[in-house]
């Protein structure tokens, strides 16, 4: 909970205690009832630029201006917990985030499980099949350079004439800006390569989906954790925009 009068600092970490819900009753429909508010140290503005997380928040940029209900990553929320804990203060008794989703009974130690039980199984419940992708395409880019992008979606192999829908690229965890920020480049520099519509990232933590539309900003990225993707409606829009840049690809 940040308050921006009298003082502009973080005082609580509070629980969300009911679902989201539309009441169409009130000026603002959208509700959700918190609850449980666990006092902590003050963390002020100041702090949060300085910190080398929170300093890279759009919102801590605007001076917290306009703040009214706005999303946490995983990686600020970690960060915070950091920032209590130089404190003195004893974040156990802060809630935990839930541990990172993967596949049940098997442990996830290197980049080539997050492919196989996690991105293949999830590109499948997009309704793709290993015909529909292949994997470490090779591709020149640059002085002749080799490069080989993790996953390519309807890959078009002629040489000098490569292309693709989308690309997709995995690694063992993502759990930084920086390693995100990295990640992101990579794929993007693959998926203009082949005049993709769009690209994902994969990782434990969830995917990264970014599209040509949006020309490929880092800052619109969209992110969904693994935890996420099992809601039906929430797959089945992925699933939606998935189609849709596949099929602009391939002028249907």
């Amino acid at each position: 909970m940040y308050e921006l009068a009298p003082y502009s600092h973080i005082s609580s970490i509070w629980r969300a205690v009911s679902p989201g819900y539309d009441d169409p009753f009130r000026f603002w429909p959208g509700v959700v009832w918190l609850g449980r508010p666990v006092p902590i140290p003050p963390v002020s503005l100041e702090e949060l630029k300085a910190d080398p997380v929170w300093s890279h928040k759009g919102l801590v940029k605007a001076n917290m201006q306009g703040v009214s209900g706005r999303g946490c990553s995983r990686e600020e929320y970690a960060a915070l917990l950091d920032i209590l804990q130089q404190k003195g203060f004893d974040i156990t008794t802060l809630p935990a985030l839930p541990e990172l989703a993967g596949s049940p009974g098997i442990p996830l130690t290197c980049e080539r499980d997050v492919e196989r039980y996690l991105l293949e199984p999830f590109l499948r419940q997009l309704g793709l099949t290993e015909k529909d992708w292949l994997r470490q395409m090779p591709l020149r880019m640059g002085r002749g350079v080799r490069y080989y992008p993790d996953y390519v979606i309807h890959a078009e192999t002629e040489r000098g004439n490569e292309g693709g829908a989308f690309v997709c690229e995995a690694k063992f965890r993502i759990a930084s800006e920086r390693q995100r920020r990295e990640a992101f480049e990579q794929a993007r520099s693959y998926a203009r390569r082949l005049e993709c519509r769009g690209l994902l990232l994969a990782s434990c933590e969830g995917i990264w989906l970014s599209f040509d539309r949006d020309n490929y900003e880092f800052e619109k990225m969209e992110f969904l954790d693994w935890q996420a993707l099992t809601e039906p409606d929430v797959l089945h829009q992925v699933r939606l925009q998935v189609d849709a840049v596949i099929k602009q690809k391939r002028g249907r």
